[in-house]
């Protein structure tokens, strides 16, 4: 059974601001009393932030991102048996987000159970003309030796 938010999210999500209460606010209601392998806000920001740095880094021109979409999936207990208190499961979160043209927005987050020894996940969804781009540069030094 899922739980009903008390706070929904905006129609065009939340905006990746410094000074967001309502997405601060909004990803408190998600994690609950979980807080060891969750995203709270300011894990938020810095995602958006380190989704922007892999589309520079596959250079993606700046006016092809809007559209993209995300998926990250926090990472689960250290899979370390060396701890008195190691757990093979814990609750994370699952956080969605979508670029516009200011930027990353925060369009969904839900709980999940995460397993130990599970890294974050990422899942960025890309037109077809940027992922041929991408495929075209990565072997553009390479020729078929015959």
């Amino acid at each position: 059974m899922t739980a009903v938010l008390k706070s929904a999210v905006p129609r065009h999500g939340f905006r990746l601001d410094t000074e967001n209460e309502a997405c601060e606010a909004y990803m408190r209601q998600v994690n609950g009393r979980a807080d060891t392998y969750t995203f709270d806000f300011f894990d938020i920001l810095i995602l958006g932030s380190d989704l922007e740095k892999q589309l520079e880094g596959a250079c993606i021109p700046s006016s092809h991102r809007p559209g993209i979409t995300a998926i990250v999936r926090s990472a689960g207990p250290h899979k370390s048996r060396n701890t008195a208190h190691w757990s093979a499961r814990g609750e994370g979160t699952e956080a969605h987000f979508r670029r516009y043209t200011d930027g990353w927005r925060l369009m969904e987050a839900k709980r999940l159970p995460v397993f130990g020894g599970q890294t974050r996940q990422w899942r960025i969804a890309i037109n077809h003309r940027e992922y041929t781009a991408i495929q075209r540069r990565a072997v553009a030094q390479f020729v078929v030796q015959e």
